[in-house]
């Protein structure tokens, strides 16, 4: 990575309205905006249909309309910092695009977790399942 070059995650929710051409054409034009200012991708997710918490409006053409569902997906890249702000007005400038954020992130995938947690689980339910075992046991020799 060079040294301006910083790694963000644009996430954006879509209006719901789009077709499934519409959805890729979209989805194709976004990713478009981030290689214009020299971004390199690293991950992404293809927007997907998804239940907002509460409703978003969009205001087009003097008419608001407001919406309960979106489509929302992710792309994360790396990118001169100097372009993050353009890259942002044009985000913005879309009619598509209800909401959106774009954050300073770290190149490595954060969804992992913790690994020790992971191992506790993984040994809890080992011994959960192990006196389940003993109490069906216990219970098919008491009513033998």
């Amino acid at each position: 990575m060079q040294e301006t070059h910083k790694v963000y995650e644009l996430g954006f929710h879509l209006v719901p309205t789009l077709s499934d051409d519409a959805l890729s054409t979209d989805w194709a034009a976004i990713k478009a905006l981030v290689e214009a200012q020299g971004g390199t991708f690293i991950s992404e997710q293809f927007p997907q249909p998804f239940t907002l918490a509460y409703e978003l409006s969009k205001t087009e053409k003097g008419v608001k309309r407001t919406f309960d569902r979106s489509f929302f997906g992710w792309v994360k890249f790396e990118l001169d910092a100097s372009k993050a702000d353009e890259l942002h007005t044009q985000i913005e400038s879309r009619s598509d695009v209800l909401r959106f954020v774009i954050v300073k992130t770290v190149k490595e995938n954060t969804l992992h977790g913790d690994p020790e947690k992971k191992e506790r689980d993984a040994k809890k339910a080992e011994e959960e399942k192990s006196q389940e075992n003993v109490e069906a046991k216990v219970e098919e020799l008491a009513t033998s």
